[in-house]
């Protein structure tokens, strides 16, 4: 996959494990995004995919447990 990558440009990531994709994404240096932007975008998404409240002063123990099961 990853000589696949640097031969042809073309990454194919249809059928790989989500946290695979996320470790590589987070391994890139030429995506010019820093690893901190990627944790917040990521969490970001956990929050809406959970339907939290996005102030997280609000959140309770429950909150913070439905964030860790969407994102694990």
């Amino acid at each position: 996959m990853i000589l696949k990558y640097i031969y042809t440009g073309e990454l194919n990531l249809i059928n790989k494990p989500d946290k695979d994709i996320l470790y590589y994404l987070l391994e890139r240096d030429d995506l010019q995004v820093e690893e901190t932007v990627i944790w917040d975008y990521l969490i970001n998404w956990g929050i809406e995919q959970a339907d939290l409240d996005n102030n997280r002063a609000n959140w309770d123990h429950e909150d913070h447990e439905a964030l860790k099961k969407t994102l694990i």
